[in-house]
């Protein structure tokens, strides 16, 4: 993964439309470069920082829609411990980048560069974060009809299970049941095997996104809705749905493979059961053959007496 950042110093008249297409640090970088990048954009925001204006609490909204288009929903939060205040709308724009504005609270102490620097950072971080756990939950809807088929097939083949109980000697049915099983089975751990991974990086995105606006110490803002709610609720709902379906698949192997071993062990006392059946009567047989011996035997020593 890369990530690319540019920065420049707004000029005079430039910072009342930061995010003009020809104001724009990347309209300075030229645009064949930009075409050839390579790989697929996660996430593309441009960010301005501005000064305190010094505007009333209750004209905030108004004052930041200009900088979103003047869009109906901005999210705003405290950082740093009221140093900044961080505004965004947190969709993409017709330039296809998100738009962030970092406004610094009147504070002219020496390291206010260095604090900004550090938060600007960590929106960016955010932000990627937010898109790359976000990434998991189309990957889980899709899989989550085909986890549906598996516990339908399951099902089906626990009813046929039970329905072979009571017809114990039809091997053949017991065997094609086994087999549906144990391909059923085997295409579980298959979806496993390539959802896991994936699952998993989303969950651990999704912490770091936490961690993150734990860092930045997040507060909500009077009169705007807060940003840690607005991304907390876009990204709880999210991950609990990844975390559903890596359940329900785990529950499917375990369940499927508890059937087979059941299966199995059915198969084995049945199998254990004719040897026993086929033991008994060849001791029967042998006890048989004993005494026909034994018969002829005494027959053949009465014969012998009888001519001598």
């Amino acid at each position: 993964m890369q990530t690319y950042s540019f920065y420049r110093y707004a000029l005079n008249g430039e910072i009342q439309k930061p995010f003009a297409r020809e104001h724009v640090p990347i309209s300075l970088i030229p645009k064949q470069w930009v075409d050839n990048v390579p790989g697929t954009v996660v996430t593309a925001v441009h960010a301005a920082f501005i000064e305190n204006s010094e505007e009333d609490e209750s004209m905030i909204v108004d004052s930041m829609s200009k900088y979103f288009n003047y869009s109906e929903f901005i999210t705003g939060a405290s950082v740093d411990d009221d140093r900044f205040r961080v505004y965004s709308d947190w969709r993409m724009h017709e330039d296809s980048f998100c738009r962030l504005v970092i406004q610094a609270q009147l504070d002219h102490r020496p390291n206010r560069r260095t604090a900004g620097g550090k938060v600007l950072q960590s929106m960016m971080e955010l932000d990627k974060y937010r898109m790359l756990a976000l990434m998991g939950l189309p990957f889980a809807q899709r899989l989550s009809p085909r986890i549906d088929d598996l516990n339908a097939n399951l099902q089906n083949i626990m009813t046929s299970v039970n329905s072979a109980d009571s017809h114990a000697s039809n091997e053949e049915l017991q065997r094609q049941l086994l087999d549906r099983l144990c391909a059923l089975t085997a295409a579980s751990l298959q979806l496993s095997q390539t959802s896991q991974h994936r699952l998993a990086a989303s969950s651990a995105y999704s912490e770091i996104t936490q961690d993150r606006i734990h860092f930045l110490k997040m507060e909500p803002i009077d009169g705007i809705p807060s940003m840690a709610n607005f991304l907390q609720t876009a990204l709880h709902p999210a991950q609990r749905t990844c975390n559903a379906v890596e359940t329900r698949l785990a529950s499917l192997i375990a369940n499927s493979q508890i059937t087979a071993e059941l299966m199995r062990t059915s198969r084995t006392v049945d199998i254990q059961a004719k040897n026993r059946n086929e033991l008994e009567q060849l001791q029967n047989t042998a006890k048989s053959q004993l005494l026909l011996q034994e018969t002829v035997e005494g027959l053949s020593v009465v014969g012998m007496t009888y001519y001598s």
